[in-house]
């Protein structure tokens, strides 16, 4: 995957935060929003030591 695409990703993560953390449901959002799977959302989620919240089992 492109860097610039990762840090795409990572700085839409940021700006989505509550708390610190991020609700599943925007996380899919996003991953829909800029065409990439959820699982590279949560892997990238997880890199910044984000927690997703509230969310449905299997997603992430």
């Amino acid at each position: 995957m492109e860097k610039e695409l990762k840090e795409k990703i990572k700085a839409e993560i940021k700006k989505q935060l509550e708390d610190g953390a991020l609700e599943c449901e925007v996380a899919q959002q996003i991953a829909e929003d800029l065409e990439v799977e959820n699982k590279v959302v949560g892997k990238l989620a997880n890199q910044l030591d984000v927690k997703l919240k509230n969310c449905q089992l299997g997603c992430f």
